[in-house]
């Protein structure tokens, strides 16, 4: 799990069970198609689509059609901002952070299929697991006129060390921005145990396994958030393992 391009290409292939139908999911796709996708754990699969779901749910259910800002840290190859309903965000108002070499892919794969990305797309060449560049972005380029902003942190947590997710929120929760929602995704203890080979992958990133919703969760309260929803979407047994945590913040930061 080195989110290498190839790593993202599979994520866009497991969006859609048979990609050569979907032609921006085969444009996104990692030339392997789907026959790669038999080399996932099964952990990681059922993960990356259940977490799909709840991004797709939860961005939906927050945007007023014309009416919000998103950046995307960790876009990647993710084909979602070209299924969006036409006019859902405003002219200029989606920003789509990932490394160059990331973004330039993306560019590269959809323009060979005759597609692109959506017109108010902005695009941020930066690497979100240890740059704050794109911090800087959100300070100069979204004004602070009572359009909601909603950050969105897909597959990146698990990447962070404590300190680093600790920082990237004091930053988000420094924004002047007054309606403020950060949705992520982590691994619960839950994950120990179950997937070996992932486990040690993810824990030679740096994952903070062991964080429970309650550690968290204190994090963002203690830096002015007024609602905190955190929820296990996969589950084995009795054992938490993957997480989501949608944070909001109403008003001026405290």
């Amino acid at each position: 799990m080195d989110r290498s391009l190839d790593h993202l290409g599979l994520q866009a292939a497991l969006r859609r069970q048979e990609p050569a139908t979907d032609p921006i999911v085969s444009a996104l796709s990692t030339p392997a198609g789907a026959a790669a996708l038999e080399t996932l754990s099964p952990t990681l699969r059922a993960w990356w689509t259940v977490r799909d779901r709840w991004f797709d749910r939860v961005l939906r259910r927050l945007i007023m059609p014309g009416h919000a800002r998103v950046m995307w840290l960790g876009a990647g190859l993710d084909p979602s901002p070209l299924r969006w309903p036409p006019g859902l965000l405003g002219e200029g108002s989606l920003w789509l952070v990932d490394r160059p070499d990331v973004l330039d892919a993306r560019a590269e794969r959809l323009a060979a299929a005759g597609l692109s990305d959506p017109a108010c797309a902005r695009f941020v060449q930066d690497d979100p697991i240890g740059s704050d560049r794109w911090l800087s972005v959100l300070h100069e380029q979204a004004p602070n006129d009572g359009v909601p902003l909603r950050v969105l942190v897909t597959g990146l947590a698990p990447f962070w060390s404590m300190d680093r997710l600790q920082h990237v929120a004091q930053g988000l929760m420094a924004l002047p921005h007054q309606r403020l929602f950060v949705g992520f995704d982590w691994f619960g203890p839950g994950l120990r145990g179950l997937d070996a080979p992932m486990v040690q992958a993810l824990g030679a990133a740096g994952a903070p396994f062991g964080l429970d919703r309650l550690g968290l969760e204190m994090i963002w309260r203690a830096l002015g958030a007024d609602r905190i929803d955190t929820e296990a979407i996969l589950s084995h047994g009795a054992r938490e393992v993957g997480m989501v945590t949608l944070v909001q913040r109403i008003g001026a930061p405290r």
